[in-house]
């Protein structure tokens, strides 16, 4: 912000030079030290004007750091998810050889016992494989160490990239409060667009609740997967409106994050009333008394964190 209003500043500075210029130039025509006074202040107007035009890259260079920590942290988001999903398909590889290696052991160990003449061929291999046995564990056990920590380096990464592009979009929110005209204004046919977005999603949302409720009625047992559903759907638009997430991993929680900035009371109506009103309606007949109340509650909690966010509209 600082660097937006010295640019600001320097821009009104060489315009009033340019300004004197031209009411002194009569008096330079008919003065003996006229183009020196003129050369002066052309000289000096050109100087503050190359002043402002450096403020100005200077502002512009903060906005394109700002969209590159962006994009960092949407790949580094992707990277993570990628990472999660490689773990497991070695985590279900690892079961499986561990079940076939103690199939192994259970028909080597029932053939020994008939055979007593092996016997101690049969304990030596048997100590040779557990040797083995509690190598590989031991080897595992440092995969599985090196794995985790390689986790938590990420983790430590993703949070500190979340704090810097946190401060960068302060900074810029700072920015465009004390110079609004420097962004344009939304205008009524992105508005409409924006927010027939945000009708989709909360459309698809309350579909899903319909589908569980069917479901739930159709079987008492699948109440509980509509509970899941609601909170899922609750949680979907708490991380759209989230202050403390810097960039939200779904399109659908960011279309909520930019319909927040645009009008935030028209999404806090939508939520507060279209959403609210169609999962409570929908909800199965073996909801409990206590299960209501807490979905009531979280909604309470998700239009206050709404309301409390400064309206832009």
């Amino acid at each position: 912000s600082e660097k937006g209003k010295i640019a600001m500043q320097k821009a009104a500075h060489t315009a009033s030079r340019m300004e004197e210029i031209s009411k002194r130039l009569p008096e330079c025509r008919d003065n003996a030290n006229g183009p020196r006074m003129l050369s002066d202040l052309v000289t000096q107007t050109a100087e503050g004007a190359k002043e402002a035009a450096n403020s100005a890259i200077d502002a512009a260079t903060c906005a394109g750091v700002l969209k590159e920590k962006s994009m960092s942290l949407v790949a580094l988001f992707e990277k993570l998810r990628s990472d999660a999903e490689q773990e497991a398909r070695e985590a279900q590889e690892q079961e499986r050889d561990a079940k076939t290696e103690e199939g192994d052991k259970t028909s080597a160990k029932k053939k020994d016992d008939g055979d007593q003449d092996h016997k101690e061929d049969k304990d030596s291999k048997d100590k040779q494989d557990e040797e083995a046995s509690k190598k590989n564990a031991n080897n595992q056990n440092d995969e599985e160490d090196e794995a985790r920590m390689h986790r938590l380096k990420n983790w430590s990464r993703l949070c500190q990239l979340n704090k810097e592009l946190l401060e960068l979009q302060s900074k810029m929110k700072t920015m465009v409060n004390s110079s609004p005209e420097s962004i344009q204004e939304v205008s009524r046919q992105k508005k409409r667009r924006l927010f027939g977005l945000v009708h989709e999603v909360i459309g698809n949302a309350m579909g899903n609740v319909s589908q569980a409720w069917l479901d739930a009625r159709m079987c008492e047992g699948k109440s509980k997967n509509w509970l899941a559903v609601v909170d899922g759907i609750l949680e979907l638009v708490r991380k759209g409106t989230c202050s403390r997430l810097a960039v939200p991993c779904s399109i659908e929680a960011r279309v909520l994050r930019q319909a927040a900035l645009v009008d935030v009371d028209l999404l806090t109506k939508i939520v507060g009333k279209q959403l609210q009103t169609h999962v409570m309606t929908f909800k199965p007949r073996a909801t409990t008394a206590s299960e209501e109340e807490r979905i009531k509650n979280k909604f309470e909690d998700l239009i206050v964190s709404l309301e409390q966010i400064p309206s832009s509209a």
